[in-house]
């Protein structure tokens, strides 16, 4: 019998005959499949960008091999995130955001949790509009900028937020403030295009 037709493994048994067994195959793979996020968990400041990214799957299998990945953010308004790129921006302060990959075929995913801190601003700060109101609680209050400072390249890009959410929330696109509970607090606005140069806007919200 040919070797190169079939490989001998084993000894000689009662009557010198031989026991031949073929090479076994790998062990497949037992572990549960499992899809992991990186980084998890991460912190931003507002105007900050970072780059999400499936660090592994089980088995050593590479993302790319499973499935297509899209990428998904819980709350756009504090943190958006490129659903093809998974590239995040951190827009508002927020510690309960979650961002989700998930396979476009297999429909599983996985998960990272992400804060944001608002970013101090350490220049002087500009007057907004209005620069003090007063209102009562459940009213709303538009800030915005002066008409000279949007006068500006490249165009300015304002995301506000409130130095106190517990009295009064702000929309951080729009700038529309909601008084919620009694008290005073500042409403910020800052350039997140030119974070290199710290431009900052502020006005003061006070709730009676």
């Amino acid at each position: 019998m040919s070797k190169s037709r079939l490989l001998l493994l084993g000894a000689s048994v009662a009557g010198g005959s031989w026991l031949a067994t073929s090479c076994k195959e790998p062990t497949a793979c037992s572990e549960p499949f499992a899809v992991s996020v990186e980084p998890d968990p991460i912190e931003l400041v507002t105007g900050q960008s970072a780059q999400m990214k499936i660090a592994s799957l089980s088995c050593g299998k590479s993302p790319e091999s499973v499935d297509t990945w899209r990428w998904r953010s819980s709350d756009v308004r504090a943190a958006t995130v490129d659903s093809i790129t998974g590239i995040l921006l951190a827009l508002d302060t927020t510690s309960t955001l979650i961002v989700t990959a998930t396979g476009t075929r297999t429909r599983m995913s996985g998960e990272a949790h992400v804060k944001v801190d608002f970013t101090p601003c350490n220049s002087p700060s500009f007057p907004a509009i209005p620069l003090l109101d007063t209102v009562s609680v459940g009213d709303t209050v538009r800030f915005r900028l002066p008409a000279a400072a949007l006068m500006h390249t490249p165009a300015r890009r304002i995301f506000w937020s409130s130095g106190n959410p517990a009295i009064a929330t702000i929309t951080s696109d729009s700038g529309l403030a909601t008084a919620q509970a009694k008290g005073a607090t500042d409403l910020i606005g800052e350039d997140v295009n030119n974070l290199r140069e710290c431009h900052e806007w502020r006005g003061t919200l006070v709730v009676r």
